[in-house]
């Protein structure tokens, strides 16, 4: 059983207003949220480009605020890599284009890492991201923009239990803590019900294997 982490970075696009994916964990296979959030007042309308290498991440946003429309579609038809959403009222001149956007969750990504995916780390970057004000102003950035990349990796199997793609003494420990309190194991790979002193041996033989 392979484990995926999701974790995004934040993005800064003015002295208070932040845009950030969240973390999140899933399996080859099968769909996961991963929620985008603004934290900070003053925008309106927020535009964002989102770009990886892996197509399986580059999946159009579904608009969480009420009386705004997510539109989201390739950057340029050179940027395959490049999809940029928008976030702002329905119509021009209507008042909800005059109505600030919440700080809360903005939009959900829903992503499905393909069956098969190898170990290894994934980027997602969010990054071109321009806020609007109520004037139709642009609230413009203050200092540098930083860019984060966003990492996701692909545990090797079920003893790989947080997720960073390698067998480490911080697995060890968590299986422990497994085995001592009779967690449930309901992979094809555990040796029974619970966790036990098996799964142990096995971590560990792969840990000293440099795996």
């Amino acid at each position: 059983m392979k484990l995926i982490t999701l974790a995004l970075f934040a993005l800064p696009i003015a002295a208070q207003l932040t845009v950030a994916p969240g973390s999140v964990s899933t399996l080859p296979g099968q769909a996961v949220n991963v929620p985008i959030t603004l934290t900070g007042p003053g925008a309106s309308a927020i535009q964002w480009d989102q770009i990886s290498t892996a197509p399986w991440l580059l999946v159009k946003p579904e608009g969480l605020v009420p009386g705004k429309t997510l539109d989201c579609n390739a950057a340029s038809p050179t940027q395959t890599a490049n999809t940029r959403c928008t976030l702002a009222g329905l119509n021009d001149g209507a008042p909800e284009n005059a109505t600030l956007i919440p700080e809360g969750p903005i939009a959900r990504m829903v992503v499905t890492p393909p069956p098969g995916t190898a170990p290894g780390n994934y980027t997602l970057s969010i990054s071109g991201v321009v806020a609007g004000s109520p004037g139709g102003g642009k609230v413009t950035a203050t200092g540098v923009v930083v860019v984060g990349t966003a990492t996701i990796g692909v545990p090797l199997g079920i003893y790989d239990t947080n997720g960073d793609g390698k067998i480490s003494l911080i697995d060890l420990e968590e299986i422990l803590v497994r085995i001592r309190t009779k967690v449930a194991c309901t992979d094809a790979a555990c040796d029974g019900p619970v966790w036990s002193v098996v799964e142990y041996v096995r971590a560990n033989s792969r840990w000293a294997a440099g795996l």
